[in-house]
């Protein structure tokens, strides 16, 4: 067997892996998105809904990359929902934010 072919078979598993990691991001992500649908039926909010919890002002959902997360609008905390985090760090692998939490 030459070189080449095993190089060739090592691309192809590498590109198998990133399909399904891929794969399974977007299921979370769709995961995600139906539990803020959910969520937005006034009717299912707690009285606190979107109310950040260090100073009381109102959070707005801001876009990070493919994530999410909700914003203070008073003293700029960021807030995150059940399963963002793991997200964030999925796209985060080697920066300071992927370091920090051990990814």
């Amino acid at each position: 067997m030459s070189q080449f072919s095993d190089q060739t078979g090592y691309n192809q598993e590498e590109a198998e892996f990133k399909r399904r990691e891929a794969e399974a991001l977007a299921a979370l992500r769709a995961k995600l998105d139906a539990q803020r649908a959910e969520l937005k039926s006034p009717a299912s909010r707690p009285a606190n809904w979107m109310e950040c919890p260090k100073c009381g002002n109102q959070l707005a959902e801001t876009r990070r990359g493919d994530v999410m997360v909700d914003a203070c609008s008073g003293c700029a905390g960021v807030f995150l929902d059940k399963g963002e985090l793991d997200l964030l760090l999925s796209q985060s692998k080697g920066t300071v934010l992927g370091r920090l939490f051990g990814h």
